[in-house]
Parts: structure tokens; sequence; C-alpha cells
């Protein structure tokens, strides 16, 4: 990477990003114990709550696909438990052996135009089309939909985990095992991590001039109080509300 490191800490939150690296190296380094590894091509990253940092030498290319957690269990047609809050290499030893070869075929696509990325996006295209088609039996498993539309219910803040559950007519400890399978997850679990999302993308997106109090911020983001939010951000990031868009900026590191 250089003696001029740029570092980058990002959360996933409650959804399953792929990264196609194509351009100069990119190291993920945990945020906890400073770990650091080189993932040839890309990786496939698990919804977590935990900070991993990025590093690279100042400039930078891939694509990145940032997929629901229905759309990653049709994609990958493994529980998502199994990569849940892990990070693994884009070679897709544990998810798609077949696909080793994709992260080459999108670094060459193009490599005679002066520009490479719609015959890029076009293999990409046809990849998903591909595997989604191989994940079709996944929708006709008992449960599937309504993990489905449980997710896009909590998206939007509605109800509370019992009264889907009740909605549904399942046992809230039926529902858990069905999000487990689908999700990655117990319910309560993603709601957190949806709230924490969204925190993160509202810190992104305001600047500090335009930003609402703390107060409102965690109202707005499915928070009971300020407090609450507190202890959440502590949880899974080991900082505070107001350490977050530092963390969340690129800078400096060597």
């Amino acid at each position: 990477l250089g003696d001029r490191r740029l570092r980058r800490d990002e959360c996933s939150g409650a959804r399953v990003a792929v990264i196609f690296e194509l351009g100069p190296p990119l190291r993920v380094i945990a945020l906890r114990g400073q770990e650091s590894r080189r993932y040839a091509r890309g990786f496939v990253s698990g919804p977590s709550g935990s900070f991993a940092g990025t590093e690279h030498a100042g400039r930078q290319s891939g694509i990145q696909m940032n997929l629901t957690l229905p759309g990653a269990a049709l994609l990958f047609g493994v529980p998502l438990s199994e990569y849940f809050g892990r990070a693994l290499p884009l070679a897709f030893e544990e998810l798609l052996p077949a696909e080793r070869d994709l992260s080459e075929r999108l670094f060459h696509a193009g490599d005679s135009s002066a520009n490479p990325w719609p015959a890029r996006f076009a293999v990409l295209l046809e990849w998903l089309r591909g595997r989604l088609a191989v994940g079709q039996p996944l929708l006709a498993q008992p449960g599937f939909h309504a993990v489905q539309a449980v997710l896009a219910s909590m998206e939007r803040g509605e109800s509370s985990v019992n009264d889907f559950a009740d909605q549904l007519g399942y046992s809230r400890k039926h529902l858990t095992a069905l999000f487990r399978r689908f999700a990655g997850a117990a319910p309560g679990t993603i709601q957190r991590l949806q709230r924490f999302a969204s925190l993160l993308d509202v810190l992104r997106a305001e600047s500090r001039a335009d930003r609402k109090s703390a107060a409102q911020i965690a109202l707005d983001c499915g928070y009971y109080d300020q407090s609450h939010c507190i202890r959440e951000v502590r949880a899974w990031s080991g900082t505070t509300p107001g350490a977050l868009p530092e963390l969340l900026s690129t800078r400096l590191v060597g």
C-alpha cells in the first residue's frame, strides 16, 4: 500500500456487500484487533454491525453491489448464517465455487474499448440473471416470502416482531427460525442492524451544519430516545454517535 494509505471504516448493516476489485490492491482491516487481509479481486461482506476498515494507496476502481438479505439468499443459495458478520473472498470457494473466474472476466471485459464499463456491466448483468434463475427453487420454500415481507415492513419501521408473528399466524419461535434460515439472524438482531444502518445513512447524507439534533435523529431512525441510540451505537461500533462521522470519512493513515 506504500507510505500514503487512505483508510475508510465501513459497516454493512442489514445488507450483503459484494465488492469486485478492478484496480490497485485493497486491504480489509478488522477495526477491533487491526487484522489485515488481502482479498484478490474482491470479497463478499455479510450483514454485520461491526466496522471494518478498507485501505488503499489513493486510487481505486471496482464495482460494489449492496444486496438485500433475501436477494443474497437467492443469489448465493446458502443460508446467510454461513457468512453473517464475515468477509469471504470473491473467489467464492464457500459460496459459488464454479464462479472463480467472474472477477477476471469483469476485469478484462472491454479491454479494447476506451470505456470498458458498459461491457463490464453487461457481463455482471448476464451473471446475475443466471444466478437468480438457479436460485428460483428457494422462492417455493415455506416461509421465504413471509421473511421477505417482514423485512420490508421492518425497514419501514412498522410493528414489532411479536406483531409480525401474530399477523402471519406464526409463533415467535417459528418466525425466528425462518429468519435465521433466510436472513441469517433473529428478527430483533436484524431490526437493530436496520436502525443502525439508517443512522449511518443520515450521518453520511447530512453535513454537520444541516444536521438535526442528536435526539431528533435518534427518533427519526427508530430509536426510543437518545440514550437508546447511544447504547446501540456503542454496542455496534465501540464509539459514540458524535464520533461516527469521523469513522465514515476517508482519511490519510500513513
